[in-house]
């Protein structure tokens, strides 16, 4: 990385990144560009996310796309450590792009998540790089790029917005073209979208009207498709491909 001109290495090519978002046909060509660009910034996790109206959503409930490692999300979605993270909280407050180092303010952090997030810095997730949108009433939410870098320079930031930008602009349009590449139907979206806030079958079922049964179906046939050893590992897989989310309306 060179820190000194502020800018990512020369065998980055800003220009190609951005028109490969712009030609990209399914969230898994997002996937990559983004997984490619944050590595050569040094910043090689992202999470793309919405942000909805209902503050009571959970943070994986609004998650796009990431390439966080399974082991991580796993265990952030069992206990709940992004939801409880006063740093995560402070973070997702921003209205403008911000970069900090979260080792910096882990004094500051939820005693009940701490050994969670010393545990994530040592992983190499430390240095941050946070972008917001917001493009209309319904279509807002924000971009992040995280990894174990010196500070991030303007012009990093400047391109690092930009990529970030394209991306989620490109995946609302995935979204509003009902693009075909999610494998899962409708419905088994709708239930893995409540196993990431936590619920219970009992209570999913409560939710959708459905029956514990199938609710279980849904489950357990997504688990199967996916080559996952449970359901927990099954919304990791759904995560990373960017499938949780069918519809920004």
């Amino acid at each position: 990385m060179n820190t000194t001109a502020g800018a990512a290495p020369g065998s980055f090519d800003l220009e190609d990144t951005i028109e490969n978002i712009r030609r990209a046909e399914t969230s898994f060509e997002i996937f990559r560009q983004m997984k490619a660009a944050g590595a050569a910034f040094g910043l090689p996790y992202f999470f793309v996310t919405l942000q909805p109206s209902d503050i009571s959503t959970k943070f994986f409930q609004r998650v796009l796309i990431t390439n966080w490692e399974a082991e991580l999300l796993s265990r952030f979605i069992e206990v709940g450590t992004l939801d409880r993270s006063r740093i995560v909280k402070s973070i997702s407050g921003s209205v403008g792009p911000v970069t900090f180092q979260i080792s910096d303010s882990v004094d500051m952090e939820n005693g009940d998540v701490l050994e969670d997030v010393k545990d994530m810095i040592a992983r190499g997730y430390d240095r941050t790089a946070y972008f917001p949108y917001r493009f209309d009433h319904r279509k807002s939410g924000a971009v992040s790029f995280t990894g174990a870098r010196p500070p991030v320079r303007s012009l990093e930031m400047a391109q690092l917005y930009y990529i970030g930008c394209r991306a989620f602009l490109k995946l609302a349009e995935f979204s509003s073209a009902q693009k075909q590449d999610n494998p899962l139907s409708d419905r088994a979206i709708d239930v893995f979208k409540l196993v990431a806030g936590g619920l219970t079958a009992e209570e999913i079922g409560r939710e959708l009207g459905i029956t514990n049964h199938t609710v279980n179906y849904h489950i357990t046939s997504t688990t199967n498709k996916l080559g996952a050893k449970n359901k927990i590992q099954a919304l990791v897989a759904i995560l990373q491909n960017g499938w949780l989310s069918k519809s920004w309306d």
